[in-house]
């Protein structure tokens, strides 16, 4: 996955020497990749890799916003001017993609990275009446397709991977997908992988990353450690501000 790209976020390390040994950086580079998933079980470490991941991404980018639609409330945070949780999470993506709309029609307007997590996306879809679920994946659609010539990015994350969360081929804008854990026979069959070739994951943090969704570029991976809870926690905050 190297390449000559600035803005490189480490998002895993590949996995050699067995279950437990860490090989190379993975790096996501946002600018290739605008529009990425995690997916993985209760258990799997999804929640915990969706912070590295976040975090990462603000180090990449020290002036970057952060839109965080917390479905659950998984992340706990009591305020934050850009932090949504369960009925107010449609709010949040509309509010996202007035922010695109804005920069689109007018051009003066800075081009500050921003970046859009969706915590229990899946979840949050099958909450929603069928009008709202369907306005929600159309919007995301439409989000997918045109915000990264405005700077603007987005990261999901899922317990299962499944087509009928996104809208007819919105999917395939997933350039950057990590797996967690044991997968589901949905997930496997949205990414077109042989579960039996797979091999087991049985440690939080395992898995495999591919890029564009092909199942030929997967890579065995462990998520990487964070050194420092607490000042993740604070930079999180801090960029919904």
């Amino acid at each position: 996955m190297a390449m000559n790209t600035k803005n490189k976020i480490a998002i895993a390390t590949t996995s050699t020497m067995g279950l437990n040994g860490r090989g190379n950086t993975v790096y996501h580079y946002s600018a290739m990749y605008p529009h990425c998933l995690i997916a993985g079980r209760t258990g799997s470490g999804k929640s915990y890799a969706a912070r590295s991941w976040i975090y990462n991404f603000l180090q990449a980018y020290p002036d970057a916003k952060l839109t965080l639609l917390d479905f659950k409330g998984e992340f706990g945070f009591s305020e934050g001017k850009r932090y949504y949780t369960m009925d107010r999470c449609f709010e949040g993506l509309e509010m996202f993609l007035k922010e695109m709309v804005d920069r689109q029609a007018v051009r003066t307007i800075p081009k500050t990275p921003w970046l859009l997590y969706i915590d229990e996306l899946a979840a949050l879809v099958t909450y929603l009446d069928k009008k709202n679920a369907d306005l929600f994946r159309s919007r995301l659609s439409t989000i997918y397709m045109l915000s990264r010539s405005q700077n603007m990015f987005t990261l999901a994350g899922v317990q299962r991977a499944d087509a009928s969360t996104w809208t007819a081929g919105a999917r395939d804008n997933l350039g950057l997908v990590m797996l967690l854990g044991e997968l589901s026979k949905e997930t496997c069959d949205m990414f077109s992988l042989d579960k039996s070739k797979l091999g087991a994951c049985p440690y939080p943090g395992m898995g495999h990353v591919l890029v564009n969704g092909s199942p030929d570029s997967r890579m065995r991976i462990h998520t990487l450690p964070i050194q420092d809870m607490a000042k993740m926690e604070r930079a999180i905050q801090e960029a919904l501000n």
